[in-house]
């Protein structure tokens, strides 16, 4: 093992390494030229900012929560190298990666990094998508039977909510054909923009935290429960004022504007007894922020307050309700979209039980 070591600048020439941890080592604007690795080799906490790796040979080498920013991957061999656990959006030599291996949310990143690596213009002044928002389904007519749709406003002088929330305006009228056929989910649709109504397994109770273990993301993380009373217009609480929040981003993944698309997806499965709604937004975080803060969006972290203001100021903006009866639940973008529970209209409480994580398309089956 290698540790705290401080290799900035170092010209690392021909080296055969074998059985080697660098644990917590500053490499800054090294340079690793013709550097093989002929046994396992990890790189764990390092910075590696502008280093530079030139016909390497770095097969099965694991780079853990390493600083890569504009790290250059040159002409090499990097089959099975592990890149997952590092913000990989900086990197310079996206095309020399291949084989390598990275989480579904990092694919995000190296989109990032190939465009800058191909010096492409991204304007700012391309006009915003209005419907960031895609829904996966099969059947037009069971979409429709099962999701409406309204405007949103913001409270003032509601002893219930926060001031200022942001919540469904007027009465909920029919998803229209048009407005259907605008959400529906193209094959390469971002997961920051894709939900899903789906059929989870239904566990015993004992096993329920265990429920997405298999699902296809080894890290999915079990939040809990959350008990709603019938009658409910939205259903989260802050229970410290005990108000609610209306229509909310979440921030689980603490994740910076640029950042922001990279967050996980939240399934969410109906216990009952009762029948009940999610609420999505159809404006993404990061268009939100943008607007808000126009001058200094890059340093900031997306926030549900910035969808008041944005509300506030005038912006239109169009919620999608979609119902889930018992046994019934959603994969949803609850980091990027803003969002609710709904228990409006109906009789019995409900409850719902929450996991977080990178989940693929059709990892369970469509209701429609």
């Amino acid at each position: 093992m290698i540790r705290d070591c401080k290799l900035m600048g170092a010209a690392l020439d021909g080296l055969v390494l074998d059985d080697v941890l660098f644990e917590g080592c500053k490499f800054d604007h090294a340079t690793f030229e013709k550097v093989r690795a002929t046994g396992p080799v990890a790189f764990a906490g390092c910075v590696l900012t502008e280093a530079t790796f030139t016909d390497c040979d770095l097969s099965d080498v694991v780079f853990s929560e390493c600083t890569l920013r504009l790290t250059e991957f040159g002409t090499g061999r990097y089959r099975d190298a592990d890149l997952r656990g590092n913000d990989l959006s900086a990197v310079r030599g996206v095309a020399s990666l291949a084989k390598v291996r990275i989480t579904p949310a990092q694919q995000v990143d190296l989109a990032v990094a190939l465009v800058a690596d191909l010096d492409i213009d991204v304007s700012d002044d391309w006009p915003e998508a209005p419907v960031p928002l895609h829904l996966a389904f099969n059947d037009l007519d069971a979409l429709h039977e099962r999701c409406d749709m309204a405007a949103v406003r913001t409270t003032k002088d509601e002893p219930e909510y926060e001031e200022g929330a942001v919540v469904p305006s007027g009465p909920w009228q029919s998803l229209t054909e048009e407005a259907g056929r605008s959400l529906e989910a193209p094959q390469w649709a971002p997961h920051c923009t894709l939900a899903e109504v789906v059929r989870p397994p239904l566990p015993d109770e004992d096993d329920l935290e265990r429920l997405a273990d298999h699902l296809g993301d080894e890290n999915a993380h079990y939040l809990g429960q959350a008990l709603a009373m019938p009658g409910m217009t939205t259903t989260t609480e802050n229970y410290a004022a005990g108000l609610l929040l209306g229509l909310h981003l979440d921030n689980w993944d603490k994740l910076i504007h640029g950042a922001k698309a990279r967050g996980r997806r939240r399934l969410a499965l109906n216990l009952g007894p009762g029948t009940r709604y999610v609420i999505l937004g159809a404006v993404d975080a990061q268009a939100v922020c943008r607007a808000v803060h126009p001058d200094d969006y890059a340093l900031r972290y997306p926030h549900t307050n910035d969808y008041r203001a944005h509300v506030a100021a005038g912006h239109p903006g169009r919620l999608i309700r979609i119902r889930l009866a018992p046994g019934e639940g959603y994969i949803a973008p609850t980091e990027y979209l803003l969002h609710d529970g709904s228990t409006e209209g109906q009789d019995e409480p409900s409850a719902m039980a929450f996991w977080l994580g990178h989940w693929p398309r059709g990892v369970l089956p469509s209701l429609i």
